[in-house]
């Protein structure tokens, strides 16, 4: 991944985590969920995405991150961010 890219999906995640925005999540494995992000965390070299539900989603496995209403027509990856 383009470190430019990986710098605004991350801008991306912090801003919903500000704003308590819902964000639909395409993971590396085609599956698609809705998250509210609570914080982007590093751990052990890894960037993290953490839940609202404390759940942990590596970046490193995030397609995309948009919100709810263009997610719904939308294929955009993490190389259109």
């Amino acid at each position: 991944m383009h470190e430019l890219t990986r710098c605004a999906l991350i801008d991306r995640l912090e801003e919903a985590a500000s704003r308590q925005a819902p964000l639909v999540l395409t993971l590396d494995n085609g599956v698609r969920r809705a998250v509210r992000v609570r914080d982007v965390r590093t751990r052990q070299g890894e960037d993290y995405l953490v839940s609202m539900d404390d759940e942990e989603i590596a970046i490193s496995r995030i397609q995309s991150a948009l919100p709810p209403i263009m997610a719904a027509g939308h294929r955009e990856t993490h190389q259109d961010l």
